[in-house]
């Protein structure tokens, strides 16, 4: 359900005060940064995703009926720009490369940032993301989804849902299938990544 402060701020942009929609982005700006890069993986694409969603709530802000969280709403249409986006990339992609023969640069953080590590561990420290990243770019859209939602933003089955427009057992069935993917990609990093537990 819609808190009373966003009812609040939803009233005052509907009757056209600029002042509550700067306040709105200032709000959820960092969450939905936070989970456009999860799901993208790359700092350009997570603020063009953002800028578009924050576009397409004030054009679509009359729609929302306030019977669930605003930022629920606002993530709903972020994964959908991901997920549109994502397929796009695909339909308009000519694999000329043998699988493999490309490095994916996804630009997720390094597992460990801590610039004292030994040399050895940071470098392994970033084979290891290095890996990880290429995993989830082999899930599908809607996987991905599911599983950064999941694991890297702690959203619940529910509102996943809510947010990529299916059923509960959908959200399951997705996140069973993408860390079934994730498990069987990085099998040879199970006991460090702890997988067994995902």
């Amino acid at each position: 359900m819609c808190d009373a402060d966003d009812r609040q701020l939803i009233t005052q942009i509907k009757a056209g005060q600029r002042e509550a929609l700067r306040q709105l982005v200032e709000k959820y700006k960092k969450p939905l940064y936070r989970v456009c890069f999860n799901m993208t993986g790359n700092h350009r694409d997570a603020e063009d995703i953002s800028q578009e969603t924050f576009i397409k709530v004030y054009q679509k802000i009359d729609q929302f009926r306030m019977d669930s969280r605003l930022l629920t709403w606002i993530y709903r249409i972020a994964a959908n720009k991901y997920i549109d986006r994502k397929r796009k990339k695909i339909l308009d992609t000519i694999p000329i490369e043998t699988p493999g023969s490309v490095e994916t640069k996804t630009g997720f953080e390094p597992v460990s940032n801590d610039t004292n590590l030994h040399p050895e561990s940071h470098i392994e420290s970033e084979m290891i993301q290095k890996h990880i990243n290429h995993a989830l770019n082999q899930l599908s859209p809607r996987e991905k989804t599911a599983f950064v939602m999941k694991h890297y933003d702690d959203l619940t089955i529910k509102e996943i849902a809510g947010i990529i427009n299916t059923t509960e057992g959908t959200v399951k069935s997705l996140l069973f299938r993408a860390v079934r993917k994730m498990q069987s990609a990085l099998s040879f990093y199970r006991n460090e990544l702890g997988l067994e537990d995902v």
